[in-house]
């Protein structure tokens, strides 16, 4: 049955009115028509204070409304517009409630209950929605409605709408990652043979259920949890490690339940970005356990956002920062057939040995004998050819250790003999290290964490994103694909502030893309969010994080 509301605006004329209030009854059906028709709004008729909310918001230097709204109109929404009906009551058009929903995460206010309170009494999210006070149950349904469609491209075309507004490029990507909470409670976790006791349970309540809509969902959400987990524990034994710690979350199943930053377990998921040298993110993924796998498709979707910015793929990103933990085949594979330069610092490995002293980088490998040379000088020989379809790889030990006065420190061996194992991917590997050498490569890699690593902060601080509000991974994609476009609009603002302070411009700033006589009479300009300060002795310009320069 189809819910009946009061649709409420916020009231059109001067102050007293919003005090006295102004509902409309709700219009009913309509007559089909060709296309769609959609509330509007009238954010040019909103009063605060005898002022125009409009001139309020800007007179007080509150750009972020101002901002969303151009982002949003130099995009092509269409894609929301055809998912609704042409029948029926007039639905909020979809451009309003991106802009009211962006503008809430922003704020730190994720809540569907948050966001309808923002609503009623935030200045900057009436004028984005036009007076508009939808309620919870609307934001519920316009994100559920258009999720499919932010995930297939809507928010890499609004990625790149912002990246070109803010005037930065895609040339060194910084690359990271985080553990980010599910909703899935801690406290019922199953064990494999609990979720398979749950699954057929399940079963059974659905085929004997009259009402057996709900009751198969949760069957069918039982089932994906023992299979998943059934997968999990098959992956830990192939790889030789005890699966009996494994637990899934019945409720969230995609989810893998791993330690947190805060060093406690729980079901979460796996967040990574690619951000370039002005802190926007420019790629992201979601994926439960894996950090590195996600790389490729990070990779593509920068590929289409430059696509998007440049119409080619030459002007995408040249170089790759990534931290200790991407060290691995898969990325380095990847980075060579994409032709990009990647910096990754070696990982000491602890293989066979109890210290970093004797760990594997300390053993130099000699091509052309085929050996290793440990660090007290011993020549460890192959023993074999290589074994493994999975991972490739050779054997390496020498008896002489057994008379190294080292040899306790080197290995906890019982036949106190060290083995060293080199897979294919050492010689990448090797040749990373031979780079990173290179002291302009450790200053190229410097810059990293300077870069990503704010991200992450302004994500847990300014903008409360400790864990995911849903469930499933398709749709933790997509709210995270939401939070990293509101993040890139909340660092779209605070670019223009800074460039106008870099600039030296007195007072505030009153609008995203302003102009300002300069202190000395000179004229400054803000296109495009990137300063150009026209001198008598030259041009000066300003890019975030950097200081002004003069040419």
């Amino acid at each position: 049955m189809a819910v009946r509301r009061k649709v409420r605006e916020a009231p059109v004329g001067q102050q007293l009115r919003l005090f006295v209030g102004d509902e409309k009854a709700n219009p009913g059906a309509s007559a089909s028509r060709e296309r769609p028709l959609f509330r509007m709004g009238h954010k040019e008729s909103l009063y605060f204070g005898g002022l125009l909310v409009q001139t309020y918001l800007k007179e007080h230097a509150q750009l972020l409304p101002f901002v969303v709204e151009d982002v949003l109109e130099s995009c092509d929404l269409s894609s929301l517009e055809r998912a609704y009906s042409t029948k029926g009551r007039p639905p909020y058009h979809p451009k309003l409630m991106l802009g009211m929903i962006l503008y809430a995460l922003i704020r730190g206010q994720a809540t569907l209950r948050d966001m309808e309170l923002l609503a009623r009494l935030d200045l900057g999210m009436m004028y984005l929605g036009g007076g508009i006070s939808p309620d919870h149950s609307s934001f519920g349904r316009f994100i559920a409605r258009h999720l499919e469609c932010l995930n297939e491209g809507l928010v890499e075309m609004l990625v790149s709408a912002v990246i070109q507004k803010s005037g930065s490029g895609l040339g060194t990507l910084s690359g990271d990652g985080t553990i980010i909470e599910s909703c899935a409670s801690q406290y019922g976790l199953l064990r494999k043979e609990a979720a398979a006791a749950r699954s057929k349970q399940k079963a059974t309540e659905a085929a004997y259920s009259r009402d057996s809509k709900p009751k198969k969902k949760q069957a069918e959400l039982a089932k994906l949890a023992a299979d998943i987990l059934d997968k999990r524990v098959a992956s830990r034994r192939a790889q030789g490690k005890d699966p009996s710690t494994l637990r899934i979350a019945p409720s969230d199943p995609e989810a893998s339940v791993q330690k947190t930053k805060s060093k406690t377990t729980r079901p979460s998921y796996k967040a990574s970005i690619l951000a370039n040298e002005c802190r926007f993110i420019v790629s992201y993924a979601v994926d439960p356990t894996s950090e590195t796998s996600v790389v490729g498709g990070m990779l593509d979707q920068a590929n289409r956002v430059g696509l998007a910015l440049y119409g080619d793929t030459e002007n995408v990103a040249d170089t790759l920062l990534l931290d200790g933990g991407y060290l691995c085949e898969t990325v380095l594979e990847r980075a060579i057939q994409d032709d990009v330069n990647v910096l990754i610092p070696p990982r000491g490995t602890t293989q066979n040995c109890a210290g970093s002293k004797y760990s594997k980088d300390k053993f130099k490998f000699e091509e052309d004998d085929d050996v290793y040379i440990c660090p007290m000088g011993v020549r460890l020989i192959s023993t074999g050819g290589w074994t493994g379809e999975e991972q490739p790889r050779k054997a390496y030990s020498s008896k002489e250790c057994r008379e190294c006065p080292v040899v306790g420190d080197c290995t906890k061996s019982k036949t106190r003999q060290r083995r060293v194992r080199r897979y294919k991917v050492d010689e990448l590997k090797e040749a990373l290290k031979e780079v990173m050498e290179n002291p302009r490569a450790r200053k190229a890699y410097s810059m990293r964490k300077a870069v990503v690593e704010p991200v992450f902060s302004v994500f847990r601080g300014p903008m409360k994103f400790t864990r995911f509000l849903r469930r499933g991974l398709k749709n933790v994609a997509g709210e995270f694909g939401l939070r990293a476009l509101a993040y890139n609009i909340r660092n779209l603002v605070r670019y223009a502030r800074f460039v106008a302070k870099a600039a030296g411009l007195p007072g505030s700033i009153r609008s995203p893309y302003p102009t300002f006589p300069g202190r000395d009479g000179s004229r400054v300009v803000l296109a495009q969010l990137t300063l150009t300060v026209l001198m008598e002795d030259g041009v000066v310009f300003a890019s975030m994080g950097r200081p002004l320069a003069r040419g």
